[in-house]
């Protein structure tokens, strides 16, 4: 695992033991909070960690991803907030996922909705890599 991440997301039945928030100057939390300027940036006292999420799950064919994404769609969670990026990469006749996470509540909270899918189309569920996101550059 990278970095002081030791468990997986709560939506796998476990939670992060790395904290998502951090203060960055002697700011208080309630200042902070009501000064937030941006997703990215709660004021000048506190940062907000993105979080980059690669899922490489066995007997994921690129039918049952197609399958799962019009099942997400269905189920109003086909752009679930929270959400930045997603990227579905084929390689030997499977799907490999990387997604950017706004926070760790929004991707756990897209959990309950996306594992029974999955589970449902015999996808062999596999520990995420999960890493804070340092930096994202478009093109």
């Amino acid at each position: 695992m990278i970095g002081d991440f030791h468990e997986v997301s709560t939506a796998f039945g476990n939670t992060f033991q790395y904290p998502l928030i951090f203060p960055r100057s002697s700011d208080t939390v309630t200042e902070a909070f009501l000064l937030s300027e941006s997703r990215h940036s709660r004021g000048k006292g506190w940062c907000i960690m993105a979080l980059g999420i690669y899922f490489a799950h066995a007997g994921f064919t690129p039918e049952k991803y197609d399958n799962t994404i019009k099942q997400l769609d269905a189920a109003g969670a086909g752009a679930p907030k929270g959400r930045t990026l997603h990227v579905a990469l084929e390689s030997n006749g499977e799907i490999q996922v990387f997604d950017i996470w706004e926070s760790q509540e929004d991707f756990d909270a897209f959990g309950p909705t996306l594992m029974p899918i999955l589970a449902e189309l015999g996808v062999e569920l596999k520990e995420p890599m999960v890493a804070h996101v340092q930096n994202v550059i478009e093109g």
